[in-house]
């Protein structure tokens, strides 16, 4: 019955130009991809975003490619040892929390030891 109310309200302010002249008016809505984030989290995800702060498996994905830079740099073995442990720590990490929740990062052991052999081969 609102629903119906409403309707024909939105209807008749619509036919008399009422939206015509709105700010944005042909703009595509600018729209935050915030839908998979729980709503009591949406304020801080959106004030830690502000701020310019990466999410959890995102800055440790960037640490991950920066040690590995480092690591392709190091000369020796024992130059490599401190990169490699960073490196294992932060995928044991990414693995445990798996990016629960986006669900967009899945690490399994398999490729886990493909990384770590990889960083020892050099």
């Amino acid at each position: 019955m609102i629903d119906a109310l409403v309707e024909e309200r939105v209807a008749r302010a619509q036919a008399a130009g009422e939206f015509d002249d709105l700010p944005g008016a042909g703009k595509p809505l600018a729209l935050d991809d915030d839908a998979l984030v729980p709503e009591d989290l949406r304020v801080a995800h959106r004030i830690l975003k502000n701020a310019g702060v990466l999410p959890a498996h995102v800055q440790a994905l960037k640490d991950i490619h920066a040690l590995a830079q480092s690591i392709d740099a190091g000369a020796d073995q024992p130059a490599r040892r401190k990169p490699m442990a960073r490196v294992s720590l932060l995928l044991e990490r990414l693995a445990q929390t798996r990016a629960a929740a986006s669900g967009t990062i899945h690490l399994d052991e398999s490729y886990y030891r493909q990384v770590m052999e990889r960083f020892l081969q050099r």
